[in-house]
């Protein structure tokens, strides 16, 4: 990874494992990560109809401590885009 963010759902919680921590950091989610990763999660399902994203948006509070926020280290201290753009139609 040499740029961006990645959010990763870490069901297992071994992640960090096969991560080089030497290239990105693995970090839980802030409050403004968890709003745009939720927003992704709805523009992925209302264009895919995912049988998953549904059942993460229908447990967030259980999903959302999974997911874990992978970056660069310089972009780690970077907030996320608050309202991530989508190229389809609005959802």
């Amino acid at each position: 990874m040499s740029n961006g963010i990645a959010y990763v759902l870490d069901e297992r919680g071994l992640l960090e494992r096969h991560c080089n921590l030497e290239m990105v950091t693995v970090n839980s989610l802030n409050e403004m990560d968890e709003r745009v990763l939720r927003k992704l999660i709805q523009q992925h399902f209302h264009k895919t109809g995912s049988a998953l994203a549904r059942m993460i948006l229908a447990q967030w509070d259980a999903y959302r401590p999974l997911f874990r926020k992978v970056a660069p280290p310089a972009a780690a201290v970077i907030e996320p885009v608050a309202h991530p753009q989508s190229t389809g139609s609005p959802a």
